[in-house]
């Protein structure tokens, strides 16, 4: 450990660093978290489209939605699904490829129709369309330009699927029963992030209104 580099992690270090027995437990299993790290995916919607992890690479999100198999299909289910009757179709440009909206006899490009909270819907879409390629995705900020029947028709379609998902949002409409158990709810407040289930003396029931007794100050420390 005298070579350790302190600006790489420890994790890194020895995964680098050692000969790993793909028989042995402890190695099978320091192997799978290896894997699952390296198919972590963060990414937020906020200020600047942004994401860092597994499968991140430069370039257009809308070559890069072109580029998927039935992407542009896809997209317009996509969004259609969440309230958005967007008529879409992909145009081949010479120098590259291109999405455009129909509107009547119209067909407009969809990059300039797009407001903010449709851009952040179609970043999302881009890694949803990869999903099976993560182990686990953390979204920033997940509805910062969304109002709040767009943010639960999103966390639905998020939690229909089999991975692991956690998202951040200041939005206190979304705290229901009806989406999320309260253990599967988190506070973050002073350095700390625990589940409501554990900041409440009350017995959780599916009939509690969960916004109601968050904005009363029932989830906080004991």
């Amino acid at each position: 450990m005298d070579n350790w580099d302190h600006s790489i992690s420890l994790v890194k270090y020895v995964y680098a660093n050692s000969i790993l027995d793909g028989e042995n437990k402890e190695c099978q299993v320091f192997l799978q978290f290896i894997r699952f790290v390296n198919q972590m995916l963060l990414f937020s919607s906020t200020e600047k489209l942004k994401a860092v992890g597994a499968n991140v690479a430069g370039g257009s999100m809308i070559e890069s939605i072109c580029n998927i198999e039935r992407g542009v299909e896809g997209l317009e289910s996509f969004l259609q699904e969440v309230g958005l009757p967007f008529k879409l179709l992909e145009k081949d440009m010479g120098e590259g490829t291109a999405i455009y909206c129909k509107m009547g006899d119209r067909e407009v490009l969809f990059h300039l129709l797009m407001s903010s909270g449709t851009r952040a819907l179609v970043f999302l879409y881009l890694w949803y369309m990869q999903k099976e390629d993560f182990s686990f995705i953390f979204i920033d900020e997940f509805d910062a330009f969304y109002h709040t029947d767009l943010s639960i028709a999103v966390i639905k379609k998020l939690i229909e699927e089999n991975i692991q998902v956690v998202f951040t949002s200041h939005n206190t409409d979304i705290i229901s029963n009806e989406l999320l158990r309260p253990d599967c709810y988190f506070l973050l407040n002073e350095n700390t992030i625990q589940p409501f289930c554990n900041l409440t003396d009350k017995s959780l029931r599916e009939a509690h209104n969960l916004q109601k007794m968050y904005r009363a100050g029932a989830f906080y420390e004991q």
